[in-house]
Protein backbone atom coordinates (compact mmCIF):
# COMPACT_ATOMS: atom_id res chain seq x y z
CA UNK A 1 0.00 0.00 0.00
CA UNK A 2 1.22 3.55 -0.92
CA UNK A 3 0.86 6.72 1.32
CA UNK A 4 -1.91 9.01 -0.49
CA UNK A 5 -2.63 12.39 0.73
CA UNK A 6 -5.96 13.23 1.00
CA UNK A 7 -5.86 16.86 1.12
CA UNK A 8 -6.89 18.31 -2.61
CA UNK A 9 -4.49 21.28 -1.50
CA UNK A 10 -1.62 19.03 -1.01
CA UNK A 11 -2.22 17.11 -4.34
CA UNK A 12 -2.10 20.05 -6.39
CA UNK A 13 1.31 21.07 -4.70
CA UNK A 14 2.83 18.05 -5.60
CA UNK A 15 1.43 18.05 -8.92
CA UNK A 16 2.66 21.91 -9.27
CA UNK A 17 6.16 21.24 -7.92
CA UNK A 18 6.47 18.19 -10.75
CA UNK A 19 5.18 20.71 -13.05
CA UNK A 20 7.82 23.74 -12.13
CA UNK A 21 10.51 20.91 -12.13
CA UNK A 22 9.40 19.68 -15.71
CA UNK A 23 8.93 16.31 -14.77
CA UNK A 24 5.57 15.90 -17.01
CA UNK A 25 4.78 11.91 -16.24
CA UNK A 26 4.59 13.09 -12.89
CA UNK A 27 3.04 15.97 -12.87
CA UNK A 28 0.43 14.33 -15.13
CA UNK A 29 0.02 11.82 -13.02
CA UNK A 30 -0.72 13.78 -9.87
CA UNK A 31 -2.83 16.20 -11.80
CA UNK A 32 -4.85 13.27 -13.36
CA UNK A 33 -5.17 12.18 -9.60
CA UNK A 34 -6.36 15.33 -8.22
CA UNK A 35 -8.68 15.92 -11.89
CA UNK A 36 -10.64 12.85 -9.96
CA UNK A 37 -10.78 14.25 -6.56
CA UNK A 38 -12.21 17.67 -8.29
CA UNK A 39 -13.57 16.55 -12.01
CA UNK A 40 -14.54 19.53 -13.03
CA UNK A 41 -12.20 22.05 -11.77
CA UNK A 42 -11.15 24.27 -14.63
CA UNK A 43 -7.77 25.04 -13.63
CA UNK A 44 -7.07 21.41 -13.11
CA UNK A 45 -8.50 20.71 -16.84
CA UNK A 46 -6.09 23.49 -18.09
CA UNK A 47 -3.19 22.47 -16.58
CA UNK A 48 -3.54 18.84 -17.73
CA UNK A 49 -4.19 20.88 -21.40
CA UNK A 50 -1.21 22.71 -20.96
CA UNK A 51 1.72 19.67 -19.99
CA UNK A 52 -0.13 17.43 -22.85
CA UNK A 53 -0.02 20.12 -25.04
CA UNK A 54 4.06 20.66 -24.28
CA UNK A 55 4.70 17.14 -25.29
CA UNK A 56 2.64 17.47 -28.23
CA UNK A 57 0.03 14.85 -27.52
CA UNK A 58 -2.36 17.47 -28.88
CA UNK A 59 -5.73 14.84 -28.61
CA UNK A 60 -5.11 14.88 -25.25
CA UNK A 61 -4.46 18.70 -24.91
CA UNK A 62 -7.64 19.64 -26.98
CA UNK A 63 -9.78 16.97 -24.73
CA UNK A 64 -8.49 18.91 -21.62
CA UNK A 65 -8.54 22.36 -22.87
CA UNK A 66 -12.29 21.81 -24.51
CA UNK A 67 -13.63 20.25 -20.88
CA UNK A 68 -12.18 23.20 -18.92
CA UNK A 69 -13.74 25.62 -22.04
CA UNK A 70 -16.78 24.03 -21.38
CA UNK A 71 -16.65 23.97 -17.28
CA UNK A 72 -15.56 28.33 -17.10
CA UNK A 73 -15.30 29.57 -20.78
CA UNK A 74 -13.49 33.28 -20.08
CA UNK A 75 -9.75 31.35 -19.41
CA UNK A 76 -7.68 33.52 -21.96
CA UNK A 77 -5.13 30.94 -22.45
CA UNK A 78 -7.39 28.23 -23.03
CA UNK A 79 -9.53 30.20 -25.81
CA UNK A 80 -6.49 31.63 -27.51
CA UNK A 81 -5.07 27.83 -27.53
CA UNK A 82 -8.59 26.21 -28.76
CA UNK A 83 -8.74 28.69 -31.45
CA UNK A 84 -5.23 28.50 -32.16
CA UNK A 85 -5.71 24.96 -32.67
CA UNK A 86 -8.35 25.10 -34.91
CA UNK A 87 -6.42 27.33 -37.19
CA UNK A 88 -3.50 25.19 -37.04
CA UNK A 89 -5.86 22.22 -38.11
CA UNK A 90 -6.86 24.78 -41.00
CA UNK A 91 -10.48 24.52 -39.35
CA UNK A 92 -11.13 27.89 -39.49
CA UNK A 93 -15.42 27.64 -38.96
CA UNK A 94 -14.28 26.40 -35.64
CA UNK A 95 -11.92 28.62 -34.90
CA UNK A 96 -13.92 31.80 -35.08
CA UNK A 97 -16.48 31.55 -31.88
CA UNK A 98 -13.15 31.32 -29.84
CA UNK A 99 -11.87 34.47 -31.63
CA UNK A 100 -15.33 36.01 -30.97
CA UNK A 101 -15.17 35.62 -27.54
CA UNK A 102 -11.73 36.48 -26.95
CA UNK A 103 -12.78 40.14 -28.59
CA UNK A 104 -15.58 40.21 -26.02
CA UNK A 105 -13.76 39.29 -23.18
CA UNK A 106 -10.59 41.49 -24.25
CA UNK A 107 -12.68 44.19 -25.85
CA UNK A 108 -9.76 46.49 -25.94
CA UNK A 109 -7.18 43.75 -27.41
CA UNK A 110 -7.46 44.37 -31.48
CA UNK A 111 -5.72 40.93 -32.78
CA UNK A 112 -8.67 38.65 -31.64
CA UNK A 113 -10.92 40.79 -34.37
CA UNK A 114 -8.36 40.42 -36.81
CA UNK A 115 -8.34 36.97 -36.39
CA UNK A 116 -11.86 36.70 -36.99
CA UNK A 117 -11.41 38.61 -40.14
CA UNK A 118 -8.22 36.51 -41.02
CA UNK A 119 -10.70 33.28 -40.80
CA UNK A 120 -13.47 35.00 -43.15
CA UNK A 121 -10.60 35.06 -45.68
CA UNK A 122 -9.37 31.60 -45.65
CA UNK A 123 -12.59 30.11 -45.83
CA UNK A 124 -13.21 32.84 -48.72
CA UNK A 125 -15.90 34.61 -47.53
CA UNK A 126 -14.59 38.09 -48.73
CA UNK A 127 -16.98 40.19 -48.29
CA UNK A 128 -17.96 39.41 -44.31
CA UNK A 129 -13.89 39.38 -43.94
CA UNK A 130 -13.83 42.79 -45.78
CA UNK A 131 -16.95 44.28 -43.64
CA UNK A 132 -14.43 42.59 -40.28
CA UNK A 133 -11.38 44.64 -41.35
CA UNK A 134 -13.35 47.82 -41.98
CA UNK A 135 -14.72 48.05 -38.37
CA UNK A 136 -11.57 47.37 -37.13
CA UNK A 137 -10.18 50.10 -39.03
CA UNK A 138 -12.44 52.98 -38.33
CA UNK A 139 -12.50 51.77 -34.59
CA UNK A 140 -8.55 51.45 -34.58
CA UNK A 141 -7.31 53.65 -36.99
CA UNK A 142 -3.40 54.38 -35.72
CA UNK A 143 -3.46 50.13 -35.63
CA UNK A 144 -0.92 49.44 -38.34
CA UNK A 145 -1.61 45.63 -38.32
Amino acid sequence: HTLMPSSIEVVFQIADTYDLMNNTAQATKWFEILNTKVPHDPGVLARLGAIHARIDDEPKALHFYSESHRVFPVNMDVISWLGAFYVKSEMYEKAMPFFNLAAQVQPQEVKWRLMVASCYRRIGSYPQALDTYLKIHKSHPDNVE
